[in-house]
């Protein structure tokens, strides 16, 4: 006869399946983890052979990390790839990741920003300077004529 348990007893064991099955779905390690995604990084070809770019670009890691790969998501992201010679998937498995992902984005972002300000004062300095000489070989031509 199997064993009956109480109304109170049944809900507490049904949350703590559902606090487990919550936990693994975080959990990147867990091979149940919802949480995992593609991503494309940029290949260092100047550190690299034509072997290791090879081998980058056609074989699937079992393993990013303590992550196991998910095997469809990769599998589409190598064919969705846009740039296959100068990129390589990579896996993202949890919020700590993406977030750490965002951050150097970010990072990469205000310092182009901070790198295109800086030219375009560089053109601005040069565009004045070029008007004011020919403000000035304008005048000259003027004043011998």
């Amino acid at each position: 006869m199997p064993l009956m348990l109480s109304a109170e007893q049944k809900q507490q064991s049904d949350l703590l399946h559902l606090f487990e099955v919550y936990k693994q779905a975080i959990d990147p390690a867990s091979a149940k983890n919802r949480f995992r995604g593609c991503l494309f990084n940029k290949i260092n070809a100047k550190g690299a052979n034509a072997q290791d770019l090879q081998f980058i670009q056609e074989h699937v890691p079992v393993f990013l990390g303590s992550a196991p790969v998910d095997l469809e998501k990769w599998i589409r992201a190598v064919q969705v790839n846009p740039e296959r010679r100068e990129f390589a998937p990579t896996q993202v498995s949890s919020v700590a990741e993406l977030k750490e992902r965002t951050l150097k984005v970010l990072k990469a972002v205000r310092e182009a920003r901070d790198r295109l300000k800086h030219d375009k004062d560089n053109l601005d300095l040069v565009q004045k300077s070029c008007e004011e000489e020919v403000c000035k070989a304008i005048q000259t031509a003027h004043e011998k004529n």
